[in-house]
Order: C-alpha cells, then sequence, then structure tokens
C-alpha cells in the first residue's frame, strides 16, 4: 500500500477486526490505574473469555487481588491484545464491573484454575470481572487495518448507545 493513499474503513470492519484479534489471542495485559499516583498504570498478563460480539470480556480473579482493589478505585481498565501473526493489536477501553454473583461465577469458571482457586467458582477467593469496550484502537495488517499514515496510527471506534463509530 502507498503510504500517501488514504484508506476509508467502517465502524463495522473495525469492530470485527478487534474481534478476530480478541478470539484468537488467547491472553491480553489487563491495564489499570495504580492505586498510587507515583506507581502509574498496572498491568499484568490474563486469560479472558473470548468477547462477545458486543465485545464484552470476562475475566476470573481473586476479590482480594491488586487488580480488583485498583478497579474498585477506577472502574476504567484497558485490555491489550497482539495478533497472533504480531502484525496488528487491540486495546480496548472499558468500564469495569466486579460481579460476586455465584451465576456469573460459574458461567466465567475455567476448571484449570482450581489450583489458583481452591474453592472453585462458588468459592470467596473468586470473583469475575466484566469489562464493556467503549473504545477499540486496531491495527492489523491482515485485515487491512493500517491507516494513514501507515503503520503510525490505529483505526479507533467508540460506542456511542448501542453502536459503534468511527472517532475523527
Amino acid at each position: 500500500m502507498n503510504s500517501d493513499t488514504a484508506k476509508e474503513f467502517t465502524a463495522d470492519a473495525v469492530v470485527g477486526a478487534a474481534l478476530d484479534i480478541a478470539r484468537s489471542a488467547g491472553f491480553a495485559f489487563l491495564i489499570t490505574s495504580a492505586t498510587t499516583p507515583s506507581s502509574g498504570v498496572s498491568a499484568r498478563l490474563m486469560q479472558p473469555f473470548a468477547p462477545d460480539d458486543d465485545f464484552i470480556v470476562w475475566l476470573g480473579t481473586s476479590p482480594s487481588s491488586r487488580k480488583v482493589a485498583e478497579l474498585q478505585a477506577d472502574a476504567t481498565a484497558t485490555l491489550a491484545y497482539e495478533a497472533v501473526d504480531g502484525a496488528g493489536y487491540v486495546s480496548a477501553t472499558c468500564d469495569a464491573t466486579i460481579v460476586t454473583d455465584d451465576d456469573a461465577r460459574k458461567a466465567h469458571w475455567r476448571d484449570d484454575w482450581t489450583a489458583f482457586f481452591p474453592g472453585g467458582a462458588g468459592g470467596d477467593d473468586f470473583v469475575v470481572l466484566c469489562l464493556r469496550a467503549r473504545r477499540l484502537e486496531v491495527v492489523s495488517f491482515a485485515h487491512g487495518i493500517t491507516p494513514t499514515p501507515y503503520g503510525v496510527k490505529a483505526a479507533v471506534v467508540v460506542r456511542e448507545g448501542t453502536g459503534w463509530h468511527l472517532a475523527p
């Protein structure tokens, strides 16, 4: 692609690329605001459930974890995914909710987590985080999402009401 050629994207194409990348990634960095101003942000590698079509993502964690304390102080989080081919990424700015409902915990449980959460899905040592994306930043060479200037700028969509719209 010529670096001088502007390429137009639709919001649906950007969201579709974001979903493809996130669903195939397997892991993502969860980034939260640190509880002390001098600490900046906290990032940790997580194994999220694949996002649904509305880009809602679920994660399991301990209610006593640093991430829960940080989300109680500031419910904004970012999920960062790398494309499996290494040629793209999704950065999803999300509104996070800490969920203790038994049905939600059971629905978002993996049996191999028992080593980390001995009480299982219903134990006191396990909660789930529900992250609802409100902004997606995407670069994907595989999907042709490479805005001008080529390789320097990401395509951005923001949630407005029930739909996604390209950000200026």
